[in-house]
């Protein structure tokens, strides 16, 4: 089992300096209780090169859930957790006022039944469980360290492991035709009108004005002609060629022929 640490653990509260030079350590959870103890900074995540960004992340053989908004207790977690292979380790805003809130603070470490490469599945699984359970939802990413604690609370290493979920299948989705393009950003007056009509004395003014729009964004005649006649505008009364006259006026402004 592989996890990162970073060597410095002098200069803890200088965040800047703990970007790069991570190394790679190994061993299981009791490595990792160790290291936190002794003030090591620590992430389950291992980086190329040791450099702390998400592009650089190569894989994580641990998840970490951070409680910091007194969602989950300790006591709570300790019962949660107690038959997963795990550790919870308190932090150091554990039971002090922090952003106006004094509550339990800290963080569950659990081993995965198999080293995870894909930063997707990853990130979506720390995010469900995190979600589920109340943790922190912002420390889900691949750049993720987390800082030393002062006490370890349990520990089971030898209960059940972590199996990750699948990571969704995202559908493929057809991209739209140029014209179902426009009608999609049709702007709201124009939805307006169409879907609700326009008074006897301004329907030539709009299908003047809808003439010129559509026809600045690819729409011909015969398409916005065909928009009106479907539309409270051409209500009974309303001649047919006097919309293909005002739809034709306002093409010619737009500068498509009428």
């Amino acid at each position: 089992m592989s996890f990162s640490i970073h060597p410095d653990t002098i200069n803890v509260k200088f965040h800047n300096l703990y970007s790069r030079g991570y190394l790679i350590d190994e061993g299981n959870l009791r490595t990792v209780a160790r290291r936190i103890l002794d003030g090591h900074i620590t992430s389950a995540c291992v980086w190329r090169g040791g450099t702390r960004k998400s592009d650089q992340w190569m894989w994580a053989d641990n998840l970490v859930l951070d409680f910091d908004d007194g969602n989950m207790s300790l006591q709570e977690a300790c019962t949660y957790f107690k038959d997963s292979h795990h550790f919870i380790a308190t932090t150091k805003s554990h039971g002090i006022l922090k952003k106006g809130v004094k509550c339990d603070r800290f963080r569950v470490w659990l081993k995965l039944v198999q080293r995870c490469t894909d930063g997707a599945r990853f990130v979506f699984n720390t995010k469900y469980l995190a979600k589920k359970l109340g943790a922190d939802s912002q420390a889900i990413d691949l750049a993720r360290k987390f800082l030393p604690g002062p006490k370890i609370i349990q520990g089971n290493m030898s209960g059940s492991l972590y199996k990750l979920l699948p990571k969704p299948i995202v559908p493929k989705v057809k991209p739209l035709s140029l014209k179902q393009s426009l009608e999609k950003y049709i702007p709201l007056w124009a939805k307006s009108a169409l879907e609700g009509g326009v008074s006897s004395g301004s329907r030539n003014y709009m299908c003047y004005s809808l003439g010129k729009w559509l026809g600045k964004n690819g729409f011909n005649k015969e398409e916005i002609c065909s928009m009106i006649r479907r539309s409270p505008i051409a209500q009974e009364g309303f001649p047919s060629w006097e919309i293909e006259q005002a739809v034709s006026s306002g093409l010619s402004k737009s500068g498509m022929v009428g």
